[in-house]
């Protein structure tokens, strides 16, 4: 016993030397936050691979928007306010690299379109009929109805500022946003509240923000309303202290792995402390309470003993399964998920070694005494305990087939919906209706018009035959098509910027194609300066830009098949027959967003899959028996299926913290389930009948169950005050899935143990029992040789 307590004064020590880095560790963790769907995928990801060659081609898609109340493109402020965004040294960094691509404003655009150069004097007249052709004029009138809905607002003079940032930019994109407000409130003498911004970046900046926040606002709750309940359950500060203590150990220790192997917390792995959290309090309040029922009949240190004896093993089961469940969302093809799984994993096994060491040292180094103490439960059933449990036990046993019934009539109902459910991580699924961005994005919308944008590449390459003029006619009929779809607003292309033709009546038609092919020549560094025309080696794409709402209900999806259906007759020539060289894609920030909701519905039902057939291949390991183990995984099963079943009914779309919340909760399932099986299994084994086996689980260990899932469900359900919707989200379905998995292992795993399929464990404790006594029995009649 001295060897032991020198071992934990040891561990003690070297857990103190750890604490400084892990203290440092944690706290560099939560200062670092970096979000943006676009990099949830890498470029092995074909849409990804398609937008990053789109911005190899025009430049970066990363974009603020900015708009306010006397943004107009009368106003020679915006002049003076765009040429300090290009040149002042405070939006460049140290060295010199701008923070911004480019910068676009309505007016500057407006400007440059209705600039007129004279034709040449000395030329013919026919040479000046085309030369009138290259003149970039267009009228103001035309110029603005041009651009309306894209960078001039449906009033003909409200516009606004357009910033692309560089990867400099985006590095320090906190920075440079604020920066941004200041030079508009300097520039115009408006209030910083007056302006409003929009943009991918400033969803990923609004995202890193409110994932910060909901955090720093919430852990703190969370973790009081979790100590006052582990306290009020154990009815042992002390014990309340040590358990929440461990917790805290584990969520620190994660944390600081996380920084030290170089990462940074995304939306999605900011989830993680509190799940750490309710899995080491779960954990240790089963082992609180086989310390306490143990000390009616135990002396302290033996009952410290005797809490790592019965639950060592359903505590490394659990976590072994947890790990399972959260290892599986490492297939995801989306890079947050991904680390999500490998961290959650590392944090599960780090958290079941910390509990299973931590816990039991603790109660055997510092004894605790419970302020009201109960005695503990018989192992032998008397008919005169007719408590709570002997009810809930004696319905079950009397009234089998309709709770079975009832509860697989649940399961069918909620797999009814599941093919209902539907993914979307658009910005107006991320936060509440009311948020500060949500109404900009409306400002912005009903002001200039729709802002997510819908890129249209049309690529000729060296073996197209297409003049000049039988290109912008191509261009012209995609721009036609695109218009032809729902919900497509307004478009920008080369069309956009080609000047008005003179008057061609009567004019022979070579020169009508002379004037058209010589003007699209003229307009060509035009439009490659305005980002809409690309040359390369013997390839020439050009580009439309088409706009669709960020806020209104449209399905991404629908819309991109439209879009693409309405253009491809374009690229067919006579028979309907593809024209040589050309080919018309599209690709964008939306595309991209339209195949990430879909990989996440594929990546919840891969990880579903893996986690389910890993688990139940375990289950009946552990079970020794294959309909064994299938019996005991209904009751995991139960909640997920249930409670995505109700997500389908509601038509609730998941957003990426719902997707994380069904292998979590399915491995967080199986540690009620593993403990009351174990008792099931002691039971049995003492010769207990299979109601009496029941009843002694439920009075061993159901309190605990209870209070495990009690304390871990209103922890995290603080969190559903959260602005940011993906957090609020994960805590309200884990909560809903920790519910209903309490019902499943308090409701239907006894139901199945005491219905006729229950008697599959009796015959394997029989045939056990035989194996063991025939084993005793050749021991005793094997010869024994004596020693020389």
């Amino acid at each position: 016993m001295l060897n032991t307590y020198a071992r934990i004064r040891l561990l003690a020590a070297y857990g103190l030397l750890l604490l400084p880095f892990i203290v440092y560790g944690a706290a560099m963790a939560l200062r670092a936050n970096n979000n943006s769907p676009i990099d949830w995928v890498g470029p092995e990801f074909s849409a990804r691979a398609d937008y990053d060659h789109f911005t190899e081609l025009f430049g970066p898609g990363d974009a603020v928007i900015a708009g306010w109340d006397e943004c107009r493109v009368e106003d020679e402020r915006l002049d003076k306010l765009v040429h300090a965004f290009e040149t002042a040294a405070i939006f460049r960094r140290a060295d010199g690299k701008p923070y911004f691509h480019s910068v676009i404003c309505g007016r500057r655009t407006l400007l440059s379109m209705t600039s007129a150069g004279p034709a040449d004097g000395t030329a013919s007249e026919d040479e000046n009929v085309i030369q009138g052709a290259q003149r970039p004029l267009i009228s103001r009138e035309a110029a603005i109805r041009r651009l309306m809905g894209t960078q001039v607002g449906r009033d003909g003079s409200s516009t606004c500022v357009i910033l692309m940032f560089t990867r400099e930019g985006l590095a320090e994109r906190a920075h440079v946003v604020h920066l941004i407000r200041r030079a508009i409130v300097l520039c115009f003498s408006i209030d910083e509240s007056e302006i409003h911004l929009a943009g991918p970046v400033i969803d990923g900046l609004t995202v890193d923000e409110a994932s910060q926040s909901s955090l720093s606002t919430w852990a703190g709750p969370s973790g009081i309303v979790i100590f006052v309940i582990c306290w009020i359950s154990l009815r042992s500060f002390r014990g309340a202290l040590l358990v929440f203590g461990t917790a805290l150990f584990c969520q620190g220790t994660t944390l600081a792995i996380i920084h030290f192997s170089g990462e940074t917390l995304s939306a999605l792995l900011i989830i993680i402390p509190p799940l750490i959290q309710v899995i080491a309090v779960a954990g240790g309040i089963h082992l609180a309470n086989y310390y306490f029922e143990a000390l009616a009949t135990r002396s302290p240190q033996e009952a410290a003993i005797h809490c790592f004896h019965d639950g060592w093993l359903p505590c490394t089961l659990s976590a072994a399964t947890t790990a399972m469940g959260t290892a599986s969302l490492m297939v995801s093809g989306l890079e947050p998920i991904r680390l999500f799984g490998v961290y959650s994993t590392v944090g599960v096994c780090l958290t079941a070694a910390s509990v299973l060491t931590v816990i039991p040292c603790g109660l055997l180094m510092f004894p605790l005494r419970r302020t009201s103490p109960e005695s503990t439960m018989p192992a032998v059933v008397e008919e005169n305990q007719k408590d709570g449990w002997y009810h809930l036990c004696s319905f079950l046993s009397q009234r089998n087939l309709l709770s079975l019934t009832t509860l697989f009539g649940l399961m069918l109902a909620g797999a009814a919906g599941l093919p209902n459910l539907t993914a979307s991580v658009r910005i107006e699924t991320l936060f509440k209706s009311d948020h500060r961005l949500l109404d900009d994005y409306r400002w912005l919308e009903a002001r200039i018009g729709h802002l997510v944008p819908i890129e249209v590449l049309i690529t000729f390459d060296e073996s197209c035959r297409l003049s000049d003029r039988q290109r912008m006619e191509r261009l012209h009929q995609v721009d036609k098509a695109v218009h032809s779809v729902k919900n497509v607003s307004a478009s920008t292309s080369a069309l956009t910027f080609f000047p008005e033709l003179p008057p061609m009546n009567g004019m022979p038609e070579r020169l009508k194609i002379a004037a058209v092919n010589q003007a699209v020549r003229r307009i060509r560094p035009v439009l490659e300066t305005a980002g809409f025309l690309k040359n390369g080696d013997s390839i020439e794409t050009w580009r439309l830009t088409a706009r669709c709402s960020a806020i209104e209900p449209i399905d991404y999806g629908v819309l991109l098949n439209s879009v693409e259906e309405a253009v491809r007759p374009v690229s067919l020539g006579a028979n309907d027959r593809p024209i040589e060289g050309l080919r018309i894609s599209t690709t964008g920030v939306m595309p991209l967003v339209h195949q990430i909701q879909r990989q996440l519905l594929l990546d919840l039902f891969d990880s579903m899959i893996s986690a389910l057939i890993v688990i139940t291949i375990t289950m009946t390991v552990v079970e020794a028996g294959v309909l064994n183990g299938l019996l005991a995984m209904m009751s995991n099963i139960f909640p997920i299926v249930l409670m995505f079943g109700i997500m389908g009914w509601a038509d609730a779309p998941m957003d990426i913290g719902s997707v994380m919340t069904a292998s979590v909760a399915l491995g967080i399932a199986v540690d009620d389930t593993l403990h009351f099986l174990t008792f099931f299994r002691r039971s049995l084994a003492s010769g207990m009948t299979r109601y009496e086996a029941v009843l002694f689980s439920y009075r061993h260990c159901g309190r605990a169950m209870i209070q495990t899932s009690v304390t871990c469900s209103l922890g995290l359900l603080v969190f559903a005050g959260s602005d940011f919707a993906p957090t609020s989200r994960f805590a309200v379905m884990m909560v809903g899935l920790l519910a209903s998995a309490l019902l499943g292992d308090l409701l239907l795993l006894p139901a199945l143990l005491l219905s006729p399929f229950g008697r599959r464990f009796e015959q394997k404790q029989m045939i056990e029992q035989k194996q063991e006594s025939a084993g005793t029995s050749n021991d005793q009649n094997s010869p024994t040789t004596s020693p020389p």
